[in-house]
C-alpha cells in the first residue's frame, strides 16, 4: 500500500529544468526509500507567485493573485472547454509544491490568470509554500482544505461574473478544486459560464484514491501520514455544473498500475510514471498535451473524461534522463523503447470497465484518426508525439510478456471486439484468388441462390426383386 502514497502529493515541483533532472532522481530516490516504497519528492525552497496584478474583488491576496502571463504556440484549452473564448478568466489551483509553467501554458494561452494560493505541502516530506520546514508543514489533508476554502472564496467573488470562468486544478490542486466545487454546487455559486476542469484528479474513477479505497489497512495507514482515504468523488455531488477531467494514461495519480503478480514492477512503473508524465515537463507529459493522442471520452452525469494516451512511463523516463545528460533522443528510438517496455509490462488501458464500481462511466466516443495517422501509415508519415506501439514491419503489435510475465487484465493497446471475432486493430491478410485451369470454365453461381441438394435415383419393387432373385442364383451357383 506504501507504494501509493507518493503519487497522491502530485505534482509541478520537478517542474524546474532540464538542468535539474539528475537531483529530480535523487531527491524521488530519497524520498521513495523514506517511505518504504512511496514515490514521493523532496521539498525544494518556494516559489513565490506574481502578485502586482489587480486582485479579483473582494478577495485578499493571501486568498488568490493574479498570475504571470502565459502564452504557448496552442490553445488546448479551447478544445476542452468551447466556451472559453480569449476573454475568458482561468482560475488555477496548483499541484503540491507546484511552479506550473510550462504544464498550464497551453491551458492559460494568454488569458487572464488568478492563482489561488494554499500552502501545496505534504507533511512530513514537502514543505510546498508553507515556508515551513517539511516535518512541521501541513499534512496533506490541512494543505488541500485551505486550498479547497479558498477557492470557495474565489466561486463566492465570482459568482456574478459576465465572462466566462474556468477553474482548474493539479493534482492535490485538483482534489482541492473538486472538493470546493462540490460544495459550491450546492450553494448555487457556479452557473452556466463556469467549468470546472480537474486535471489528474487523485479522486477520479482511475486515480490513486479509487484504488485506495479498495486496498485493505490502507486507511489506517493513510491516517498516520494525514491523507484521507474518500476514495473516487461522485460526479452527481457537482450538481449542474460542468465538470471536465483530464487524464494521460500511465499518470499514477489520475490512472494508477497495479498488476497484483507482479507488485515490485507495478511499483517501479508507476515511479517512472510519476517522474516523467505526472512530474515531468517534458514529451509524453501534461506540459505535451498539444502533441498526445486524445483517445477516448467518457460520461458519467455532468462530468466528462478526456483520455490521452502517451509513451510507456520506461520509455519516457529513459528519455528524460537521457535529455537531462544532453544526448538527444529521436522519435524512433523512443518509439523502440516504448516496444520493449510493452513487451516487459503491458500498461493497461482506461475503459468504462475498470472505472471504479462506484462511479458508472459511459465511453461515448472515440476519436477518428486522420490519414496521416493511422496505424498502417509508415512511421515517416505519422504526426510526430503520437502514440504507436508498431512491431518490425511496421504493423500493428499487440504487447506480449516476456517469459515468466503475466498479461495485464485489460492492456493499453487492447480493441474492443466488433462482433465478428476479429481485432479491430489487426490487420488481415486477403487470400489470393485461385487459379482457374485454362481448359475448364468456372461455372456461375448466383450469390444468393439456395443449394439443392439432387434427390436419390427411385427404384421400382420390381427391379429390387429382380436384384433379389439374381442374388439367390449367384449363391446356388457358388
Amino acid at each position: 500500500m506504501w507504494c501509493y502514497l507518493g503519487v497522491i502529493g502530485g505534482t509541478g515541483y520537478l517542474a524546474r529544468g532540464r538542468t535539474s533532472v539528475k537531483r529530480k532522481i535523487a531527491t524521488s530516490a530519497a524520498a521513495c526509500g523514506l517511505c518504504a516504497g512511496v514515490i514521493a519528492p523532496l521539498a525544494f525552497a518556494p516559489t513565490a507567485m506574481a502578485a502586482d496584478a489587480p486582485y479579483i474583488p473582494g478577495v485578499d491576496s493571501s486568498v488568490a493573485a493574479n498570475g504571470p502571463t502565459l502564452t504557448a504556440p496552442s490553445d488546448v484549452l479551447s478544445s476542452l472547454v468551447p466556451d472559453a473564448d480569449s476573454d475568458a478568466l482561468v482560475v488555477l489551483v496548483p499541484g503540491t509544491d507546484d511552479t506550473y509553467s510550462p504544464r498550464v501554458n497551453s491551458l492559460v494561452a494568454g488569458r487572464d490568470l488568478t492563482v489561488v494560493q494554499y500552502p501545496e505541502s505534504f507533511w512530513p516530506i514537502i514543505s510546498g509554500k508553507s515556508g515551513k520546514l517539511p516535518f512541521t508543514a501541513p499534512t496533506y489533508n490541512d494543505s488541500r482544505d485551505v486550498g479547497t476554502a479558498n477557492t470557495l472564496k474565489v466561486m463566492e467573488a465570482l459568482k456574478d461574473a459576465d465572462r466566462v470562468i474556468v477553474y482548474t486544478g493539479y493534482s492535490q490542486g485538483s482534489e482541492a478544486l473538486g472538493n470546493a466545487a462540490e460544495q459550491a454546487a450546492a450553494k448555487g455559486l457556479l452557473g452556466s459560464n463556469s467549468t470546472i476542469l480537474l486535471v489528474s484528479d487523485p479522486r477520479g474513477p482511475w486515480g490513486v484514491k479509487s484504488k485506495l479505497s479498495r486496498t485493505p489497512f490502507a486507511t489506517p495507514l493513510l491516517g498516520l501520514i494525514g491523507v484521507s482515504n474518500d476514495g473516487a468523488r461522485n460526479p452527481e455531488d457537482t450538481g449542474d455544473a460542468k465538470v471536465v477531467h483530464v487524464i494521460v494514461q500511465g499518470d499514477p495519480v489520475g490512472h494508477l498500475q497495479w498488476d497484483p503478480l507482479r507488485p515490485v514492477s507495478s511499483v517501479a512503473v508507476n515511479a517512472a510514471g510519476f517522474l516523467a508524465i505526472h512530474s515531468g515537463t517534458g514529451r509524453g507529459s501534461y506540459a505535451d498535451l498539444e502533441n498526445l493522442e486524445q483517445v477516448a471520452t467518457f460520461t458519467s452525469g455532468n462530468s466528462t473524461y478526456q483520455v490521452y494516451d502517451t509513451y510507456h512511463p520506461f520509455a519516457l523516463l529513459n528519455a528524460m534522463i537521457y535529455e537531462s545528460l544532453g544526448v538527444p533522443v529521436s522519435t524512433e528510438q523512443l518509439e523502440s523503447w516504448d516496444k520493449a517496455a510493452e513487451k516487459f509490462y503491458p500498461t493497461q488501458e482506461i475503459t468504462a470497465e475498470n472505472a471504479d464500481p462506484n462511479v458508472p462511466v459511459t465511453k461515448v466516443s472515440s476519436p477518428t484518426a486522420t490519414a496521416d495517422e493511422t496505424d498502417d501509415a509508415p512511421a515517416a508519415n505519422r504526426v510526430a508525439g503520437k502514440r504507436r506501439l508498431l512491431d518490425d514491419t511496421g504493423q500493428w503489435a499487440e504487447p506480449q510478456p516476456l517469459e515468466g510475465g503475466t498479461s495485464s487484465s485489460s492492456p493499453r493497446h487492447a480493441q474492443v471486439d466488433d462482433g465478428t471475432g476479429v481485432d479491430a486493430e489487426t490487420p488481415t491478410e486477403e487470400l489470393p484468388p485461385a487459379e482457374t485451369p485454362q481448359d475448364e470454365t468456372p461455372t456461375a453461381v448466383e450469390e444468393d441462390a439456395p443449394v439443392t441438394p439432387e434427390a436419390p435415383e427411385e427404384i421400382s419393387a420390381e427391379e429390387v426383386d429382380a436384384e433379389v432373385v439374381d442374388a439367390e442364383q449367384e449363391n446356388a451357383a457358388a
